[in-house]
């Protein structure tokens, strides 16, 4: 077995010293965001022969220099987050997508995950729980092509409850979360195909999961599959477990002896479907549902439709945690979460202890947000967008003398999307051209009032291979498109878009908005899987054969009058179209999206342009989905078909990150991937809007911005009310 040793301990052990030696108690800078140093590897091809990997002994233990400069302190205060997402029932994971839950849940439970990240989202071993000194976290290559990652934890983490988090408790959430009895009950299963044996143990094909083993109270492993490998993100995704109280989560259930081993992979005992049920679920509470006048509502046959707002089992009402916060309560009148500090909790990566007694994430609206803020409804409101929204805020807030702010990039964009396997869309001088007669800079000042940044491809400005793109002149290879209807014509003109409603040949200052610019498509090349030009509503046949498109943009959005976006697009933008003989037709929808996707009942190609908005994930981005033509396993929603720009994003799915090399790597060639997106044009980036916390003076060390989140801020601010 070839073997490699990836202590992913070590990585941290610079920083976590520096953080020990220099943290103060009361200072307001930012965690910093260092990049963890690289570790020299071993050289490839040692050979291992011993069943059991070799232990590294590291004479100094990062988790004792950290509880060393933790403070001994008790919490006080609290502070309730105005959240505009209305929390749901589900404190457990795998029923909803609720942001408020999302970020409760991380307070909760994610605290001991095996690996952490920095305030730019760069991934580590968490050294409070990686043991450097018993191994760390080993990495071996296997004769088969697959990957074991074993892990070394401490002992020395408790549950909220004073019981000790073993390896048993990140082997049996593993398990459970893949298990048939769970996946009957749950909503939104989680899939983890590179997990090796995960396939057939979920179906109940198989008792074990071959890829799962634990060892004793401090190590277990987890093996990927060669497919798989190597893989960019393999850190986040195939190194970062977290544990779960399978011991309170199911009743009577005892982790340690009934999370087992064998030589064919790890597997549970004592579990029955009345068993998680109970335990997850337990007695439903639900009531009937009520209209805007207090009349309970029926569905088609007569039946009363009752809602459901909670329960007896942990799913709702979780009683033991991991992690920084424990949950108190919650009000399904109010939709108000409560949750308490945890007294033993060990502490963060970087040698923090919750300073705030209760956090409280409470529904506000945005058209009353300033209101609940001013009356001390709410104290904080994290991430606020919107330009007229924010200059309230600072008017009626900030002047006032009781809030005050940070600002930063959201980690996403607004902007067009575009079809391009079908209609004139799927030209690139078109797409290039509808570009050039979009002034981005004042849609952007008109949409953010002065609130907002410039972005040119479809990237997240706050990832840190963004940032480090756009230092080394990212953005000097990129065509900037300001407004330019002189380029526009000339691009329409170039790609045969010159011929009137007849299929005539006309001179450029024919055409304008009442004449239309048509293109001879008859022989123009398609890529696999356009739609067929005889079939294409902007196609006319002419009585000679000629097939002639029409240069006609249909545009599906939103129906709703106030959708901000279309506002300003409907203000700058068809009458420049018109202009230069390039029509728009508008069609309102209720949900547009279902011909984005192409799903439910509208599968056929109808519209060519879209209006969006997206925040991407802080801590991986996999473009290669968004142009996979194989549009069954990807979220491909351009439908472009075009194999080099696929090809190109694909090579940053193989990269591995962890070394110097490869991570300069990845930031030239997601440059080259950004670029050539640039290029094509399948979507518009619009702006990148600022994001505002509004958050009440006495709130000390606050800092955040849009990868880092109000989770991991409000661990290390503290309330300083007298």
């Amino acid at each position: 077995m070839n073997f490699r040793k990836l202590f992913m301990a070590i990585l941290v052990l610079s920083m976590v010293f520096v953080f020990a030696a220099c943290r103060r108690e009361a200072d307001t800078e930012a965690p910093p965001a260092t990049t963890p140093p690289q570790v020299e590897q071993p050289t490839p091809g040692e050979v291992d022969d011993t069943p059991t990997p070799e232990s590294l002994h590291i004479p100094f233990t990062t988790r004792a220099a950290l509880l060393a400069s933790m403070p001994d302190f008790a919490p006080s205060g609290s502070i309730n987050q105005a959240s505009g997402t209305r929390a749901s029932i589900n404190m457990l994971y795998g029923w909803d997508n609720v942001a408020t839950n999302a970020q409760a849940r991380r307070l909760m439970w994610e605290g001991v995950s095996t690996m952490e990240s920095n305030s730019r989202r760069e991934m580590f071993a968490n050294p409070m729980v990686i043991n450097g000194a018993a191994g760390g976290i080993e990495v071996y290559n296997n004769d088969d092509g697959s990957r074991t990652y074993r892990f070394n934890i401490y002992t020395d983490n408790v549950w909220s409850d004073g019981r000790t988090i073993t390896a048993h408790d990140y082997v049996g959430w593993i398990l459970l979360t893949a298990h048939p009895y769970y996946l009957e009950i749950i909503t939104s299963p989680a899939g983890s195909p590179h997990m090796m044996g995960r396939a057939a143990f979920a179906a109940g094909d198989a008792p074990t999961m071959t890829g799962v083993r634990v060892y004793d109270e401090a190590t277990f492993s987890v093996t990927v599959y060669a497919d798989f490998l190597p893989f960019v993100w393999e850190s986040f995704v195939y190194m970062s477990y977290q544990p779960m109280p399978l011991h309170a989560m199911l009743p009577g259930f005892d982790t340690q002896t009934q999370v087992r081993d064998s030589e064919n992979g790890a597997y549970l005992t004592g579990l029955t479907q009345d068993l998680v049920t109970a335990g997850i679920n337990g007695v439903e509470t639900l009531v009937r549902r009520t209209n805007a006048d207090g009349d309970y509502v029926t569905n088609d046959d007569g039946d009363y439709i009752y809602d459901l707002v909670g329960g007896t089992g942990f799913r709702f009402q979780p009683t033991v945690t991991s992690s920084a916060y424990m949950f108190e309560s919650f009000d399904p009148s109010t939709f108000t979460i409560v949750l308490r500090a945890n007294p033993l909790f060990s502490g963060t990566w970087d040698g923090y202890l919750p300073r705030i007694e209760r956090v409280i994430f409470s529904e506000h609206v945005t058209a009353v947000i300033v209101d609940s803020l001013a009356n001390a409804e709410a104290d904080i409101v994290v991430g606020q967008g919107g330009g007229e929204t924010i200059n309230n805020m600072l008017t009626h807030l900030v002047e006032a003398g009781t809030h005050t702010f940070v600002n930063y990039p959201r980690n996403g964009q607004g902007f067009l999307r575009l079809h391009v396997d079908h209609g004139p869309t799927q030209f690139i001088e078109v797409r290039q051209a509808f570009k050039w007669l979009i002034d981005r800079d004042e849609f952007k000042e008109m949409f953010t009032l002065g609130h907002g940044v410039m972005v040119h491809a479809m990237y997240g400005i706050a990832h840190w291979w963004t940032q480090e793109a756009i230092d080394r002149g990212m953005h000097d290879r990129m065509i900037m498109f300001t407004f330019n209807p002189e380029e526009a014509v000339a691009l329409l003109e170039a790609g045969g878009w010159t011929l009137d409603a007849q299929g005539n040949e006309q001179p450029r200052d024919f055409f304008g908005p009442a004449n239309i610019r048509h293109k001879d498509v008859t022989n123009s090349p398609q890529h696999p899987g356009a739609l067929a030009f005889e079939e294409d509503q902007n196609v006319t046949v002419l009585d000679d054969g000629r097939l002639l498109m029409e240069l006609n943009i249909r545009w599906a959005t939103w129906e709703s009058a106030i959708n901000p976006i279309t506002r300003v697009f409907e203000a700058l933008v068809p009458h420049q179209m018109r202009a230069v003989g390039m029509e728009l037709t508008t069609t309102r929808l209720p949900n547009p999206l279902t011909y984005l996707s192409r799903s439910g009942t509208t599968p056929d190609p109808t519209f060519h342009l879209f209006n969006q908005g997206q925040t991407f994930d802080p801590r991986v981005w996999q473009p290669w989905n968004q142009v996979d033509h194989n549009y069954a396993r990807s979220h491909n929603l351009t439908f472009t078909s075009d194999p080099e720009l696929f090809e190109l994003s694909n090579r940053l799915r193989f990269i591995e990150i962890d070394t110097d090399e490869g991570r300069n790597q990845f930031v030239e060639t997601f440059m080259d991937v950004m670029v050539e997106w640039n290029r094509q044009v399948i979507e518009v980036p619009l702006y990148a809007d600022m994001w505002f916390d509004f958050f009440p003076v006495w709130l000390g060390d606050w800092y955040n911005n849009s990868v880092w989140g109000f989770d991991s801020a409000v661990i290390r601010a503290y309330d300083g009310r007298p």
